[in-house]
């Protein structure tokens, strides 16, 4: 089931930017990353912009404990 749902996962991201499914299958298997220049190169992304949290702004942190 992970097998079909990355390759569903690879199809979809191959579909709306400029990586190859088997580019992304392997990145997958390698659990590489890429920067988000070369996602923005490759139309993974649009755009890439410093978060901006208002003062005051209402936070929630989650705390995962094993």
């Amino acid at each position: 089931m992970i097998q079909r749902d990355q390759k569903l996962i690879a199809d979809i991201i191959a579909e709306n930017s400029k990586f190859a499914a088997e580019e992304i299958e392997k990145m997958f298997l390698a659990a590489e990353t890429k920067t988000p220049e070369e996602a923005k190169v490759k139309c993974l992304i649009n755009d890439v912009k410093d978060a901006v949290i208002p003062a005051g702004a209402e936070t929630i942190q989650f705390v995962f404990q094993r």
